[in-house]
């Protein structure tokens, strides 16, 4: 267990924020499973809101999504493709273009492709686990 963790913290620590992209097409069954990989997220309710038409109640729809791009975002980095996360405001031109129902709610556009030749990413220092986790000892 240990050493499965531990290979997946150092691959999954090497994802970075790209910029600039490469003019390759990406096979759309590389992102379709990506996209199932984000669909096991755990949701309110098991509702899963990623996509549906009509008004419909969901639990924890913004968190729900927001775990489901965690997942996405890792699978991505998994195949070897980057990613940009963007999140203009407000967002609901998205509902036009893409023909969405307006009761839809869209939650982030995330930009995937292939790093260009001599893409450049930036040295962030990440914080120590020590700066964003709190134990609760017994």
């Amino acid at each position: 267990m240990r050493a499965r963790l531990t290979e997946f913290y150092e691959d999954i620590n090497r994802r970075r924020t790209v910029r600039e992209f490469s003019n390759r097409p990406v096979p759309r069954d590389l992102i379709e499973q990506a996209l199932r990989a984000a669909g096991t997220a755990p949701s309110g309710a098991n509702f899963q809101p990623w996509h549906c038409g009509g008004k419909v109640k969901h639990y924890y729809p913004v968190e729900s999504t927001g775990i489901a791009t965690g997942i996405l975002i890792t699978a991505l980095h998994r195949a070897g493709l980057v990613c940009l996360t963007h999140t203009p405001s407000p967002m609901k031109f998205l509902n036009r273009i893409l023909g969405r129902p307006r009761s839809e709610r869209p939650f982030l556009l995330l930009v995937t492709g292939y790093p260009a030749d001599g893409a450049k990413v930036p040295d962030i220092q990440r914080k120590t686990l020590e700066d964003f986790v709190s134990f609760i000892e017994q």
